[in-house]
């Protein structure tokens, strides 16, 4: 495949997929991670939580998920499960200080670390 062909496939993709976005009415936000300047986009876990991940402006590369599913956590439905351990250190800090999510309700044991569950302050359906 020539480099063309390969940029115009990934730009189709782009498309496709900014339109898949529109039409399923997901919202998108801008903020800055570490480096990244980076839209969040809202998806969905199998069990409809909400998952948010970060894909960097310009590219529409994946930067990092800020959320991880624990099913057997009961959670009310506007909270969600932040990852900030590992390459997502400063998640919290940085979704708190943008106004996307609380400061943490609780902690809970997410395998060998803690995870803090937070109220989602936006709406991820644009509302």
């Amino acid at each position: 495949m020539k480099a063309s062909e390969k940029l115009l496939r990934t730009k189709e993709e782009v498309e496709r997929k900014n339109k898949l976005e529109k039409d399923n009415k997901i919202k998108t936000q801008e903020i800055q991670f570490k480096e990244w300047k980076c839209r969040l986009v809202f998806k969905q876990y199998y069990n409809q939580r909400i998952a948010i991940e970060l894909v960097e402006i310009g590219t529409d590369e994946p930067v990092a998920y800020a959320t991880v599913n624990i099913p057997e956590i009961d959670l009310k439905q506007s909270e969600i499960i932040l990852k900030t351990y590992s390459e997502n250190e400063g998640m919290l800090e940085c979704l708190v200080d943008a106004g996307i999510v609380s400061k943490p309700i609780k902690w809970i044991e997410g395998g060998y670390v803690e995870v803090p569950v937070v109220e989602l302050l936006i709406s991820p359906y644009g509302k």
